[in-house]
């Protein structure tokens, strides 16, 4: 695995986005999902929301998760987003980066905070970019 600043770089976050991707309608070679695509597939009961229920870790679908609903504006449920937040901790991430050089560390441990803050401020159709 790569060294690297961006919240979504991988090999595992690559497949989780092809995954999210297909759900909401939308092959990886075309545009992101739009806002409405993704809100249909935030509901209860939907696709993705299966999928999710399923994960085991689950971590990385709710990070790639949360970096769409910000690119989109789409609405974040309430507990949703309390998931994305729990899951976007460094405690979580730590075990995947732990033969990574120190500077990395501190690099990743910013970018899942700035992310934290971001999920929490977000509001319906505000689009907001992430860091990578």
């Amino acid at each position: 695995m790569k060294e690297t600043s961006c919240l979504l770089e991988g090999d595992d976050e690559a497949d989780v986005e092809v995954t999210i991707l297909k759900i909401c309608g939308f092959e990886a070679s075309e545009p992101n999902p739009t806002r409405e695509a993704l809100e249909k597939q935030l509901e209860f009961g939907s696709e993705l929301m299966k999928l999710l229920d399923k994960c085991e870790i689950g971590y990385l679908e709710y990070l790639v998760l949360g970096a769409y609903i910000l690119k989109t504006g789409a609405t974040l449920p309430h507990d949703l987003r309390e998931k994305i937040i729990q899951t976007a901790d460094w405690e979580t991430d730590k075990w995947r980066w732990k033969r990574s050089s120190k500077k990395f560390k501190e690099e990743r441990k910013n970018i899942l905070k700035d992310f934290q803050d971001k999920i929490r401020a977000h509001k319906p159709g505000q689009i907001t970019d992430i860091i990578c």
